[in-house]
């Protein structure tokens, strides 16, 4: 407030400051304030307020503080020039708006057509000058103490920008927490946590006064400006990418071309090296080359980097950053003279014919991927004919089964009070098969998770056994283990033959045979006779017509599946011996089809066929125990319960019963066995479909 002339020459007076004020009031009129001290004989109060709407707005000025600011040589009347003296003895209630631009007009035609400018000039009061700057307490730049010091700027922005305050609410673009992401991305922790002064902070890349929106062409984070803006810094990348096909001053095309932003984004900006941060810009590829990301995900690349594997070869590895060439050019990093040298970055033995897999593969292309197009095919006509054949066969057999099963109750089974019991396996047997149930799940679960990377569920599964690595660990002792009981199982027969005595060629014939016979055709027509109620069950033997299938069936999937694993296992090694590098892409089809036909395969037709039959539910623990009841053998076996009594080898047969420990163990094994293959088919159809 002014005070009234009488007092003013009082106060000079006190002050020998009479001359000074004669002159001042003959040269300018009574109207004229005092020195500051006068000013702040009201607003030195603390308590001195002005209602504004429905607020109270504070009218104090912190003098030390006024003193200590850069205007601390001014004069109240210098910026406030409207605060004369009205007949009463007071200045108006209230002042207008300080105009800056009195003293900084180099800066304020910027500031006058920056979006703060225009949005100053409609009245909202942040967007002002004193709005980053301060009021009564603006510092010079460089002070630590300042707004605008170099690291107080994110904090100074944040006033409007943080997330929930009036600017972010306003904005109406993609960016979102744009000062929380700032703050935890490289520029920002190198800024607010290491203290480097050459780090971005806001007015780095937006500029101090003539800020614009991104859609703006004069604007700095315009899109046409982002490569010369990161540039101040990163000179030399800018070199690089301006040799690039995504570089304007090369590629001359309608089509968008990626800035920085793009990949590398605007406030949330990361190392390279961070985690996610490639699995990011591979998204960010898609967006262009949707159809080669699309065929890149399906590839062993693709699917390792969706399980996490940040070592998997992502876009850039391959076609570099921003020095990204198309393939015929000589300097391109896939060029015929330069890709050998990409691949050894990951692939130490790389080799001109390791090269020649194809990244980007797709079996649907038969014009360009002849043999991967009928190689996919080939294996999906296989794992389609196998499973509506046995599908069909399955579900007669349960029909048929639950209705004899409702009629005659349930079959005498392990743990009856019978003595004696028959045994089906020796102890060998019944230890290889414990392999092939561990190494099989293995097998089935790791690499189903590899197989379906893309379904949410098989990666979580994925980082449950350990992440990617640890799976595939998990996965190649499995085929280990596979490797070796097949060969043990080799020469177990070898041994068998031996002390039999035998030739190989009645090694392999006979009633108790595992080899295929004309007799297993039979059994079949009856049994489908059976199904449909035209016929008597069919007298079975020691092997059933299905078991056999089983067993041959395990020697394809061991042949099959273990080929093309080690042509995946070693590739280098395979080509260097002379492999087409195109064969890796045929033996991923053929490892992945054929283990989806045996995984598949195995957790249903063969489940139900041993297991989950009405008479057998919830499970036959033969397998584990090696033996079963004489009521049941007679039953399931006739055939061979009466060669048995022919040739009077049945006493031999007969064994002491497990114990109900053993039992109830074997139990425990199996159903949890059962139970993990079971949820595996589901999650397989889940993903399918």
């Amino acid at each position: 407030m002014n005070l009234p002339l009488k007092k003013r020459i009082d106060s000079c007076i006190q002050n020998c400051r009479i001359p000074i004020l004669v002159f001042t009031v003959l040269l300018l009129g009574p109207g004229v304030l005092a020195d500051n001290d006068t000013c702040m004989e009201c607003h030195g109060d603390a308590k001195l307020t002005m209602k504004v709407g429905e607020k109270a707005k504070s009218l104090f000025v912190d003098l030390e503080r006024f003193e200590n600011s850069i205007h601390g040589d001014s004069e109240c009347l210098d910026c406030h020039e409207d605060a004369e003296e009205t007949e009463d003895g007071h200045h108006i209630d209230e002042l207008a708006a300080v105009d800056c631009s009195m003293c900084h007009d180099d800066v304020f035609e910027s500031y006058e057509s920056s979006i703060h400018g225009q949005l100053g000039a409609d009245g909202n009061l942040n967007a002002s000058c004193a709005g980053c700057h301060n009021t009564h307490s603006i510092l010079e730049s460089s002070d630590p103490e300042s707004a605008t010091y170099f690291f107080n700027i994110p904090s100074t922005c944040a006033r409007c920008h943080r997330e929930g305050e009036k600017a972010a609410a306003a904005y109406e673009g993609n960016e979102t927490h744009i000062i929380e992401n700032y703050s935890m991305s490289i520029h920002g922790k190198g800024l607010l946590k290491s203290g480097l002064n050459v780090t971005a902070n806001c007015v780095s890349c937006h500029g101090s006064h003539e800020i614009h929106p991104a859609e703006n062409e004069e604007s700095t984070v315009h899109s046409d400006n982002i490569a010369e803006l990161c540039a101040t810094c990163h000179v030399g990348i800018l070199a690089q990418f301006e040799t690039s096909i995504h570089s304007p001053k090369v590629n001359d095309t309608d089509k968008k071309l990626p800035k920085c932003n793009d990949c590398h984004t605007s406030h949330a900006i990361n190392r390279t090296s961070t985690t996610g941060f490639g699995a990011k810009t591979m998204d960010q590829c898609g967006k262009c080359h949707e159809e080669v990301a699309h065929l890149y995900f399906e590839s062993f690349h693709g699917k390792a980097s969706k399980l996490g594997l940040e070592e998997a070869a992502k876009c850039y590895d391959c076609h570099g950053a921003h020095t990204i060439l198309p393939a015929d050019m000589p300097d391109s990093s896939l060029s015929e003279q330069n890709i050998v040298n990409t691949c050894a970055k990951c692939h130490d033995n790389s080799n001109a014919k390791f090269t020649n897999y194809i990244s980007h593969a797709d079996h649907n292309d038969r014009e360009n991927y002849p043999i991967l197009f009928y190689s996919f095919w080939f294996m999906t006509l296989l794992l389609l004919g196998t499973f509506s054949f046995f599908g069909i066969h399955t579900l007669l057999w349960f029909r048929k089964a639950w209705s004899e099963h409702r009629k005659q109750g349930k079959h005498v089974k392990v743990g009856s009070t019978e003595l004696k019991q028959v045994r089906r396996f020796d102890a060998f047997s019944r230890s290889l098969h414990l392999m092939v149930i561990l190494s099989f799940i293995s097998l089935a679960v790791t690499g189903m998770t590899l197989k379906f990377a893309h379904v949410p569920v098989f990666q979580f599964i994925s980082r449950m056994i350990g992440g990617f690595e640890v799976s595939g660990v998990i996965h190649r002792l499995a085929a280990i283990v596979t490797f070796l009981y097949f060969v043990l199982h080799v020469g177990y027969l070898v041994s068998k033959r031996t002390v039999r005595g035998v030739s190989w060629k009645s090694f392999f014939v006979g009633e108790r045979t595992l080899v295929p016979r004309w007799q297993d055709l039979i059994e079949f027509l009856q049994t489908m006779k059976w199904f449909f109620n035209l016929g008597p069950r069919p007298n079975y033997g020691r092997w059933t017509y299905w078991e056999k299938f089983d067993y041959f069936a395990v020697f394809w999937g061991v042949t099959i599946i273990g080929s093309t694993g080690v042509v995946l296992w070693f590739p280098e090694f395979c080509t260097m011996l002379g492999l087409p590098g195109s064969w890796i892409n045929v033996a991923t089809i053929v490892h992945s089809d054929e283990a989806l036909l045996a995984t598949g395969f195995i957790f249903t037709i063969h489940f139900f066929n041993t297991h989950f039959r009405p008479e057998k539910f919830p499970m036959d623990p033969v397998i584990f125990t090696g033996s079963m009841s004489l009521d049941e053998f007679k039953e399931e076996r006739p055939r061979e319960y009466e060669l048995a009594v022919q040739d009077g080898t049945l006493d031999d047969l007969l064994v002491d019963p497990p114990s109900k420990a053993f039992l109830r163990m074997a139990k425990i094994f199996g159903l949890t066995c059962l139970t993990i293959g079971v949820l595996t088919v589901i999650l397989i159809i889940y993903s399918l479909f």
